[in-house]
């Protein structure tokens, strides 16, 4: 059985809301797949209130995709140490591509950023 672990809230004691878990994030981590199967409860909130959350989860979800998509790239790049960055980071888009990843055009700062 997996662990939970907090990915990104915020330290105790500062002034952000209080976040509780909700089911509705599913992921086979054999099989590499996920799925999102939502809640009544959240389904049926306002309009309003939904866009709201779903926008923080997106954002919160983005960090946490372009933070594995540098760290398959400090893991893809570590055989080609004799390789520029620039070459290094051009055959890291072409093995994305091939995978159906999607590798940014921000990429260099990204590699900055993490």
């Amino acid at each position: 059985m997996a662990i939970l672990t907090a990915s990104e809230f915020g330290a105790l004691g500062d002034s952000a809301p209080l976040h509780l878990p909700m089911p509705g994030l599913f992921a086979d981590v054999e099989a590499g797949s996920g799925a999102v199967a939502l809640t009544d409860d959240f389904l049926e909130a306002s309009p309003r209130l939904r866009l709201g959350v779903l926008q923080q989860w997106v954002r919160a979800l983005n960090v946490q995709k372009e933070r594995a998509l540098v760290e398959m790239f400090r893991e893809f790049a570590t055989p080609l140490r004799g390789l520029t960055i620039v070459e290094q980071i051009e055959r890291f888009r072409q093995t994305c591509h091939r995978r159906g990843v999607e590798c940014p055009p921000e990429f260099p700062v990204l590699l900055q950023r993490y």
